[in-house]
Formats: C-alpha cells, sequence, structure tokens
C-alpha cells in the first residue's frame, strides 16, 4: 500500500545514550538503598525502575522510520503506524539547540504527522537524520496540501495554521500572547521561514519576532501560499 521503501532512518544513537545514561543515574541510587536496606519496597521501586528503562531503551533501540513512495512508516518493538502522503493533514515540525551550563547538549527536533482520520505519528529524537526526514515528508506532500488551502483560500474561507489564520477578505492574524493581532493584506511588508521561525513584517516595521515553526502546522504551505498571494497582488 505505501510502496517499497526508499529510505530507512535508524535509531537516534544520541537521544538512546542519553537515556542510558539516565537509567544509570536513576537506578545506581536505588540499588545501592535496596542493598543497605533489602526492604522488599525498596527492591520493588529498584525493579520497576530498572524495568522501565529497560523497555525505553529497547524502543528507542529498535525505532525505525521508513520512506516509501506513497507515505511514511514508523516501527518498534511497541508500535507499528504509517500515514499516506494524500492523507497527511498536519505536518509540525521544529528544531532547537539545547545546552546545560553553556556546555551545548546538540539540536533537538519535534517532528509530528496527523491524517485525515485523527491517526498521528510523532517521530521527534526517536530516530536520526530527523531534519532529512522532515524535509523529504515535507517535499512529498507540499503540492497537495498548497492545492487545497489555496482552494479553500479562493473560497474565502479562513485557514488555520496554527498561531497564524489567514483569509482572502480579512488577511493574516497573528497571535501573540491570548489574543490575535490582524495584519491587513496591504500591510503585509514581507515575510520569511528561516532557522525554525516564521517571520512577519508589517509596512514600516524593522524588526520583528519568529513565530517557533512547531507551533504553525504545515509552515512550508503556508510559505508558498504567502507567495502565491503575493504573486497574485503583484500581476494585479
Amino acid at each position: 500500500m505505501l510502496g517499497p521503501v526508499l529510505d530507512t532512518f535508524k535509531t537516534n544513537v544520541r537521544m538512546t545514550l542519553i537515556v542510558i545514561v539516565l537509567a544509570f543515574i536513576f537506578c545506581t541510587p536505588l540499588w545501592f538503598a535496596y542493598q543497605e536496606t533489602k526492604s522488599p519496597v525498596a527492591r520493588l521501586i529498584f525493579l520497576a525502575a530498572l524495568a522501565f528503562f529497560a523497555l525505553l531503551i529497547t524502543e528507542r533501540l529498535t525505532a525505525r522510520a521508513y520512506l516509501h513512495d506513497n507515505g511514511v512508516s514508523y516501527s518498534s518493538i511497541l508500535s507499528h503506524k504509517e500515514i499516506l502522503w494524500v492523507e497527511v493533514e498536519r505536518l509540525y515540525y521544529g528544531a532547537h539547540q539545547v545546552s546545560a551550563h553553556v556546555i551545548p547538549l546538540g539540536t533537538f527536533y519535534l517532528l509530528k504527522l496527523f491524517d485525515q482520520n485523527g491517526q498521528h505519528l510523532s517521530l521527534g529524537d526517536r530516530v536520526g537524520r530527523i531534519a532529512q526526514l522532515a524535509e523529504k515528508i515535507a517535499q512529498y506532500t507540499y503540492e497537495p496540501l498548497l492545492q487545497k488551502a489555496t482552494h479553500n483560500f479562493n473560497r474565502d474561507e479562513e485557514l488555520d495554521f496554527g498561531l497564524v489564520r489567514l483569509s482572502r477578505s480579512a488577511g493574516l492574524k497573528v497571535k501573540r500572547w491570548s489574543s490575535y493581532t490582524t495584519i491587513p493584506w496591504s500591510e503585509l511588508a514581507a515575510y520569511k521561514l528561516d532557522a525554525g521561525n516564521f517571520y512577519l513584517w508589517r509596512v514600516g516595521q524593522e524588526h520583528t519576532n519568529g513565530i517557533p515553526t512547531e507551533r504553525i502546522p504545515n509552515a512550508w504551505v503556508l510559505l508558498g501560499l504567502l507567495n502565491t498571494v503575493s504573486n497574485q497582488e503583484s500581476r494585479d
């Protein structure tokens, strides 16, 4: 149904090592507590923690994402899911540089897909090369999602891109804090998708705060739709 496998994305080694380190940090004092007290309760707590981390590590070691002609699938010892490209409704993607006490820990990713049936596939840092996988998924889903968004936009429906909403008649609505700010099309000066953030500038505005892409489903589609609208206005 999904077609042949085009690429395989194996477990995220860095995140698996982090889980192993956390398992050692949590389980070691529990082991010594049991050895010192010989308490059945302490033994039960240690075994429960050990079983939890063993299952978590095994799940991560067996995690695989597969890119197919017609969709994407994910499998591990605990689950198997697959989503067709034509059924993808929303794609969330984000990347963050994380550090602890000035020590860089690397880039952590968020990648979630939701289909038309309400099924979701959350990959995040379970597999490696997640940025490449997100780019591939965006390429496969871009055209059908853009066509659908353009069709609804031309019917003057309000399109929901999370913190950004837009319609042909009202322009854009950007959520800042607890309320939406409206930007009429005539006041939209520029926009950009860059480094995990979506930027929107009003006429006369020099600086703006980026909106994290993990808060904007189908950020690539939003960019394409804005390009389409801008091209139409320039021709008019």
